[in-house]
């Protein structure tokens, strides 16, 4: 006889009774529930971008999005093409201009590839025409010393040594370009952002300085923070590079040399965004299996039962499901912090159905019959379950107060999952047991089976009960050492903290900075001006800024419109010091007079120079 009750447990009361009644009702819909919200939860997208883990509105993530608007990607993806045993730069270089002319070719996925010291043409027209003004004002001097009547006599001599000797690395075209060695004095301006690596350019590749590694910049045509254009560009590359292995393979095959034995690796934010797109996949799958194996061997332990694990595994199952389904509607994509719900949600909502299961056997123990074990399990303990169920889903709802992204749907998703496997519980519970030990046929009583293992807690709580005082105080010595170790904790404000420690392309990047001596990340500041010559002006004044921190090593190097294009009062500078000395050290008839005489001293032919 069921005793009265009040409004929440008569409602609930009525849950047990449809699903005792009608359990075959109860397992289509859940079916059918599960394979919709399979099919939903398939087709939720993974957010790799770290930037959208941030507050929407934020100040810096709102400028730099919109600088990549205007600016277009400032990223590159990287390439490390490093040479096998036995190995060295000629396979390296062999195998980056192949594979560089396969990724020229996909003008949709690459704008541009960087690998060797190969400056546009318009840029050497526009800087042999003004090579001067491209000088800094402090290497005057320099240049001064090296137009002098003895430099230039001294340098042609030099170079007549330098071709007679049969190791000479000095060619033709080099000395025809530049007799007189002044490129040194520019060549920062020509590498541009290659200046903050530490290369070896002497075969004018991008190479280490033990000619081992070889560094690729590959300017992509779209953003990183676009997943399906960086799974495409790498899957474009990855077929580029195995067709360049292929080609230069059969070559050696000709000669009956071994197959080349480079390896390649890529980095950079369109490389990392992928690899931590697989991350997340991986997580998801293996949290899942694994709180799933972990609930599975818990219920096995307490209940010693393969139908307790189905009563746990099933309904906390389908809460899932129902939850990814809920995450597709709401959200729309998972990311690195939301895609840890699922094992969070495995162990909270696991409590749920132990509690109310290790009631059925209780009551079961006690004599009494399925339907009122049942009712008494889902009457009484459902409704201290499911208020435990509306407090825990409430404290992750808190939450959803966050700005930051990440921890906003991670909130969102465990609350609304707890709520959802405590219903699926309610519902799936009775109907499982009534199928399971009422119609199914058995050969052995269902009540000699069941069993409730206690891992020897009640000798627990009757000696915290006999030793009352000494148990309040371990409890404040430890709650007391906890918070003293919590207070040491630190902040970590690293945005690197934030990504995956696994990703095998941060760690080609880790590999990178020590093997060319550069740090890969970077701060972009925006000198923003109604009018082009305040705006140089601004960046002028960033520059100088800057140096403090160049001096002190804090700033590893820098890039901005005034790597490429001197600053207007910089130019300026030179064409003073040039005027200043138009008569004399920059007399271009003395200079020129000189640089011929010299050439005629030396036994070169003077017409190739004029």
């Amino acid at each position: 006889m069921t005793p009265k009750v009040g409004g929440k447990q008569r409602l609930l009361l009525q849950v047990e009774r449809f699903s005792r009644r009608r359990w075959r009702a109860v397992f289509l819909m859940a079916l059918l529930a599960v394979l919709a919200a399979s099919w939903l939860g398939s087709r939720l997208e993974l957010e790799a971008d770290i930037l959208e883990l941030f507050p929407k509105g934020n100040r810096y993530v709102s400028e730099f999005r919109d600088a990549l608007l205007d600016f277009g990607s400032v990223e590159y993806l990287l390439v490390l093409i490093q040479a096998g045993k036995g190995e060295g730069p000629d396979e390296i270089e062999d195998f980056a201009d192949l594979f560089a002319e396969r990724l020229e070719a996909l003008p949709q996925l690459v704008e541009d590839v960087q690998y060797r010291l190969r400056p546009d043409e318009q840029f050497l027209q526009l800087f042999y025409e003004n090579a001067l003004l491209f000088l800094d004002p402090k290497q005057i001097p320099e240049l001064a010393k090296r137009l002098s009547d003895p430099a230039i006599r001294e340098k042609i001599a030099e170079n007549r040594l330098s071709l007679a000797a049969p190791t000479s690395a000095l060619s033709s075209d080099t000395l025809r370009e530049d007799p007189l060695g002044l490129m040194p004095l520019f060549v920062d301006q020509l590498l541009g952002t290659q200046g903050s690596f530490r290369i070896d350019l002497s075969d004018g590749y991008y190479l280490s300085q033990d000619n081992l590694s070889l560094l690729m910049l590959v300017k992509p045509a779209g953003h990183s923070q676009d997943l399906a254009f960086d799974e495409e560009l790498l899957a474009a590359l990855r077929v580029a590079e195995r067709a360049t292995f292929d080609e230069l393979n059969a070559e050696l095959a000709e000669f009956d040399s071994p197959p080349l034995g480079l390896t390649v690796e890529y980095s950079g934010n369109y490389a990392i965004a992928v690899d931590e797109a697989a991350l997340i996949r991986d997580d998801i799958r293996f949290n899942l299996l694994f709180s799933l194996s972990a609930v599975s061997l818990l219920y096995w332990l307490c209940y010693r039962r393969f139908a307790a694990l189905l009563y746990s595994v099933i309904p906390l199952a389908i809460g899932q499901a129902l939850t990814f389904a809920v995450a597709f509607f709401a959200l729309g994509e998972l990311n690195a912090s939301s895609s840890a719900f699922t094992a969070l949600l495995m162990g909270l909502g696991t409590d749920f159905t132990i509690v109310m299961y290790a009631r059925y056997v209780e009551e079961r123990q006690n004599g009494k019959g399925l339907a009122e074990a049942t009712e008494t399990m889902v009457g009484e303990t459902g409704l201290g379950v499911f208020t435990g169920a509306i407090t825990s889903a409430g404290t992750f709802f808190a939450m959803c107060n966050s700005r930051f992204r990440g921890l906003f749907d991670l909130g969102f998703l465990i609350g609304v999952g707890i709520l959802l496997c405590a219903v699926a519980i309610l519902f799936m519970l009775p109907a499982m047991i009534t199928w399971n030990e009422s119609v199914r046929r058995r050969k052995v009583d269902a009540v000699k089976k069941l069993h409730l293992q206690s891992f020897g807690l009640e000798h627990l709580i009757t000696l915290s009960a006999r030793h009352r005082g000494l148990t309040v105080l371990a409890v404040v010595v430890l709650t007391a050492g906890a918070g003293w170790m919590a207070l040491q904790l630190e902040f970590d404000d690293s945005i690197k903290s934030l990504r995956s420690g696994h990703s095998r392309s941060l760690q080609v990047q880790d590999r990178i900075g020590e093997i060319f001596g550069a740090s890969l990340s970077y701060m972009m500041a925006i000198a923003d001006a109604p009018a082009e010559e305040r705006a140089i002006e601004l960046t002028e004044a960033i520059e100088r800024r800057l140096l403090p921190y160049l001096e002190d090593g804090t700033v590893a190097s820098y890039n901005s419109i005034l790597s490429y294009l001197p600053a207007v009062s910089e130019q300026r500078r030179v064409l003073e010091a040039r005027d200043a000395n138009r008569g004399g050290t920059f007399d271009t008839a003395r200079i020129r007079a000189t640089f011929l005489r010299g050439l005629e001293a030396s036994g070169f032919a003077v017409e190739p120079f004029r």
